[in-house]
């Protein structure tokens, strides 16, 4: 069994949702200077989970990937954080 069932996704997901909001509110220009890896290693989980909760968001419209930028739909990655939109 892996390390004791790792968290649930949906949980991860809307932990990564939450991270590249406040990373996005930091006033870094809206540039998410985090790597997966350094994502997976905030949330203490395996790069593949937090490329799966990317690929969710992306999916799911949250989230659009222009070259090394990752341009947030509010509303949808608001829900997706669980956080009031």
């Amino acid at each position: 069994m892996e390390a004791i069932q790792e968290k649930s996704s949906s949980s991860i997901r809307s932990q990564v949702a939450r991270i590249l909001l406040e990373r996005a509110s930091s006033g870094n220009g809206g540039r998410n200077l985090l790597a997966q890896r350094d994502i997976a290693d905030i949330l203490d989980t395996t790069w593949s989970t937090v490329h799966e909760s990317l690929n969710s968001l992306f999916n799911e419209g949250a989230i659009k990937i222009d070259g090394r930028r990752i341009i947030l739909n509010k509303d949808l990655i608001l829900k997706a954080a669980g956080m009031p939109a």
